[in-house]
């Protein structure tokens, strides 16, 4: 993925400790903007730049009325969590994390091998041919994804689905380029010199692109199926290529349609929840998602990612606009920040803030690229890191929206640590030690 310096004009960005409390607007869908007020815990601010505030306060659920009990036992709930943690440096099991036999599917799909890139691009089929026999190896529950679903699910309904989030000409201009592409193969005039792109030099095309990109959206739709109508209320997908660059009309990124953005829209559109939280702890920031929801009150977009860096979006002052102001938080990073620092701001800035937003499903842009070894970033996470965003994604969706949590695959370019890290992740969501 190519670099990309903030836009001209903005700051390095460093975070700093502030005692400023300051309130926070949070959209309530169908009733216009509401102040609320919050508990005094503490800001996060960019130097020099603008103020990310902390919110404690729930947002109105159906009634429209403000919940100040559920608000104080919210912030009660993450805070005891902190301080028994801290007290008997217990690291491994959340307050709500499930026993070990708490199901978790892996969605995957074998057609996502077949987008083929250049020799030497880091977005490649590797990726997943590294990881699938990793989990089987540790016994997780792989599931192959179908083009149908179960009745009633979203994953039928791939193309429809796709057409709400994305411009239905940008879809086809893709898939047209990928069938000139494929008519070029069929002459053997494939691999192409020099490569055919789609619309930046980082969006290779390859016969199996469309196919590979279609299979994507539809294990993600699966898992979140899954979560809604199946035994269990944990899934991830793990699929490329990845989705959360793709903006509505322009690929982007490795990315050819946007996965978790259609998710969100199905769980709207199909399964009829109110509200749902995309986190995204992707090293890049999600341009494409949050440019696809930021004008939204239902669907809430939160990222922390380095910066500046590519995609160059992600900025602090970036809250979301017209009724979505304030649905936007973004966390951003310099270069070399590790699990502390990465533990501080979701402990005290995005845990609390999905947590005032009360959504009905978690959903996770899991990008394990922040990997202290990654070859495309500049951050210092471990292991551990990984394990414990499991742990505490798990612990909030128990408290928020009865453990409704769906994770998809973003990037991770360490072909030799991905399975691992995702071993490690997936781990944590169901409440097992980093290490078995």
């Amino acid at each position: 993925m190519s670099d990309a310096s903030s836009p001209s004009g903005t700051d390095d960005v460093r975070y700093r400790r502030s005692p400023q409390i300051t309130g926070l607007e949070w959209p309530s869908p169908g009733t216009g903007t509401r102040k609320r007020t919050f508990s005094p815990v503490s800001t996060f601010q960019v130097a020099g730049g603008v103020p990310v505030p902390l919110p404690s306060a729930s947002l109105p659920r159906k009634d429209g009325q403000l919940s100040e009990a559920k608000t104080a036992d919210a912030a009660a709930v993450h805070s005891a969590a902190r301080t028994r943690r801290r007290r008997t440096g217990e690291v491994v099991i959340g307050m709500y994390a499930t026993p070990m036999n708490s199901p978790m599917t892996v969605f995957w799909d074998p057609r996502c091998e077949v987008h083929t890139v250049p020799r030497g691009f880091p977005e490649r089929p590797e990726r997943l041919q590294s990881v699938l026999p990793t989990l089987r190896e540790r016994d997780w529950d792989l599931a192959e994804a179908g083009s149908d679903g179960p009745p009633g699910g979203m994953a039928g309904q791939a193309r429809r689905l796709a057409a709400l989030v994305h411009d239905p000409e940008y879809i086809e201009r893709m898939e047209a380029a990928v069938a000139e592409v494929a008519a070029s193969a069929e002459k053997g005039d494939f691999p192409l010199r020099p490569t055919r792109m789609l619309d930046t030099n980082d969006n290779p095309l390859s016969p199996g692109t469309a196919d590979a990109a279609w299979a994507a959206v539809e294990a993600a739709l699966a898992a979140g199926d899954h979560a809604m109508l199946g035994a269990g209320h944990r899934a991830m997908s793990v699929t490329r290529p990845p989705g959360h660059h793709c903006e509505r009309d322009r690929a982007m990124g490795f990315c050819y349609l946007n996965q978790i953005a259609i998710l969100a829209q199905g769980l709207i559109e199909v399964h009829g929840v109110e509200r749902v939280a995309i986190l995204d702890f992707d090293v890049h920031h999600g341009n494409g998602t949050q440019h696809l929801f930021d004008h939204r009150a239902d669907i809430a977009y939160l990222s922390v990612h380095q910066y500046p860096f590519y995609p160059g979006t992600g900025a602090a002052n970036e809250r979301g606009i017209g009724d979505g102001e304030g649905t936007t938080i973004n966390a951003p990073l310099p270069a070399g920040s590790g699990d502390e620092v990465y533990r501080e701001v979701m402990a005290d800035l995005l845990l609390p803030a999905v947590g005032s937003f009360r959504p009905d499903v978690l959903l996770v842009s899991a990008g394990f690229d922040a990997w202290r070894n990654d070859p495309l970033a500049g951050m210092e996470l471990t292991e551990e890191a990984f394990h414990r965003f499991g742990v505490d994604l798990a612990d909030l969706a128990e408290d928020v929206c009865e453990g409704r949590l769906v994770s998809v695959l973003e990037g991770g370019y360490d072909v030799d640590a991905l399975p691992r890290l995702i071993d490690v992740y997936l781990r944590g969501t169901v409440g097992m030690e980093r290490s078995g």
